[in-house]
C-alpha cells in the first residue's frame, strides 16, 4: 500500500513521521465511543438471565477491540493489556452465548424428534436410545455456562477495582489534549487554583498506564 502511495503522491512516506495531533484526537474519539458502549451494559452484568443484553455486550466489546487494534501503534505497547482485556470479555461472553443457545435448542429438538420417531415407527423406542447423551450433553452445557459467567463477572470486578477502563480512558485521551489544555495560558489559569500558587509551572502528573507497571 506505501509503494503505491508512493506512485500516486511522487514521494516515499517516511514511516517514522510522528502521528499527528488530528489522528489522536480520531483515535480517542473512536475509542471512547465504543468504550461508552461497552459499559452501557454493565448494569447487565449481574443478572445471569439478561440473555440478549450479555451477548450484545459481546459483539459491544468485539468492536472495541478491533477500534483498539486499529489505533494500537498510536500508544506503543499501552494497549496491549486492555486488547487482552476486551478479547477475554468478547470470549468469555462468546461461551455463554453459544451455551445459552444450546440450552435453548436442545428442549426444543427432543420434543420435534419425539414427535417424527412417533409418527415414523409408532412409538419412541429408536429415540429413547439417543435421550440419555442429549440430556448430558444438555447438563453440560448448563454447567459450563454457569462457570462460565461466574468467572467473567469475577474478573469484572477486579478490572472495576483496579479502574481499568478509567486507564484506558486516559490512555488514549492524554496524546489527545492540545497543548492550551495541558499548559493553559496565564489568562486561562484560575485565580485561586493550588497548582499555580507559589509557581507559574504546573505539576507534572505521573500518566504511565498502571497496566505497564508489571510489564
Amino acid at each position: 500500500m506505501r509503494e503505491k502511495l508512493d506512485e500516486l503522491t511522487g514521494f516515499a512516506v517516511d514511516p517514522t513521521t510522528s502521528y499527528s495531533h488530528e489522528l489522536y484526537q480520531r483515535a480517542q474519539l473512536a475509542i471512547t465511543q465504543k468504550l461508552d458502549d461497552m459499559l452501557s451494559y454493565e448494569l447487565y452484568i449481574f443478572d445471569p438471565n439478561r440473555i440478549e443484553e450479555l451477548h450484545a455486550m459481546r459483539i459491544s466489546a468485539k468492536r472495541l477491540r478491533y477500534t483498539l487494534e486499529v489505533f494500537a501503534p498510536l500508544y506503543s505497547s499501552n494497549l496491549k493489556r486492555p486488547i487482552q482485556a476486551v478479547r477475554q470479555i468478547q470470549e468469555s461472553l462468546g461461551i455463554i452465548h453459544d451455551c445459552d443457545v444450546w440450552i435453548a435448542t436442545l428442549p426444543k429438538f427432543i420434543d420435534k424428534e419425539k414427535k417424527r420417531t412417533t409418527q415414523y415407527y409408532g412409538h419412541l423406542q429408536p429415540f429413547n436410545l439417543l435421550v440419555p447423551g442429549i440430556q448430558y450433553f444438555l447438563a453440560d452445557r448448563q454447567e459450563t455456562r454457569e462457570k462460565e459467567y461466574h468467572r467473567f463477572v469475577s474478573e469484572w470486578k477486579q478490572w472495576k477495582k483496579a479502574a481499568f477502563w478509567e486507564k484506558l480512558r486516559q490512555t488514549v485521551t492524554q496524546p489527545a489534549l492540545s497543548m492550551t489544555e495541558i499548559y493553559p495560558s496565564p489568562a486561562q489559569k484560575p485565580a485561586n487554583d493550588a497548582l499555580y500558587a507559589d509557581s507559574n509551572t504546573p505539576d507534572t502528573q505521573d500518566l504511565t498506564p498502571y497496566y505497564l507497571d508489571n510489564d
